[in-house]
């Protein structure tokens, strides 16, 4: 590309093409943009897709939400695939909030779907992102639903009826309850020899994840010397 008949000058060298990019250059990049094109059709009343990703966003978000500032936005969470929705005033602001919308700050832009409903309620403080704490939160709920007697261990039992509850809510493609071989093979991916088993077998990954990590939790119980730990935090 730097050689193309209709480029002005000299072709650039490898020297001189920069191997990063800062947001501060996304941002420059992206202004002009926003200002020329995307603003003036948002105000003549369309309605406007933007597809980008990662840095690229976070430059829109700085160009439309003037309030975002330079510290924060490099940590800004912008989740892929999920649509995120700024509505405009007349003069081009931001309408915030909308009422029955979901927002996550710092932004003024609501999302669509259950996702931002679900964080929002394990971000106890409102901060925007999730804290260890808030995390562990999460762990203890997941581990208490499984440790069904209570007594801080989960039994071979306790979780061979997780697991079974768990791989009928992936094979149960049509919700009548019951899983067929049809539903197995539309609702798996092999499992490449995961969870010692030798043949093309159908395991779901995030089943995967579950035992693996359960089978670290009781490790971790039962300690290096036999001991059991103090608590769950540990």
């Amino acid at each position: 590309p730097f050689s193309e008949p209709d480029c002005a000058g000299e072709p650039l060298r490898d020297e001189d093409v920069p191997l990063t990019e800062s947001i501060a250059d996304c941002v420059s990049r992206v202004r002009p943009f926003w200002e020329n094109e995307l603003l003036p059709a948002l105000l003549d009343g369309s309605n406007c897709l933007v597809v980008g990703h990662a840095n690229g966003l976070r430059a829109l978000v700085a160009c439309v939400q003037q309030n975002v500032d330079d510290e924060s936005l490099p940590s800004l969470g912008l989740p892929n695939g999920l649509p995120l929705i700024y509505e405009l005033e007349p003069d081009g602001s931001v309408r915030y909030p909308s009422e029955g919308r979901c927002y996550v700050p710092p932004l003024q832009a609501y999302y669509l779907g259950d996702a931002c409903l679900v964080f929002n309620a394990l971000d106890q403080d409102r901060s925007g992102a999730l804290s260890r704490d808030e995390l562990l939160d999460v762990c203890r709920a997941s581990f208490d639903s499984i440790d069904g007697d209570g007594d801080g261990q989960v039994a071979a039992e306790e979780l061979a009826a997780a697991c079974g509850d768990e791989l009928l809510r992936d094979a149960d493609t049509n919700g009548d309850g019951s899983s067929s071989r049809e539903h197995a093979a539309a609702g798996y991916g092999p499992s490449q020899g995961r969870l010692g088993a030798p043949h093309r077998t159908y395991v779901p990954r995030r089943l995967v994840n579950f035992l693996e990590y359960m089978a670290w939790w009781n490790r971790q119980k039962r300690g290096a010397a036999g001991t059991s730990l103090k608590s769950f935090d540990q």
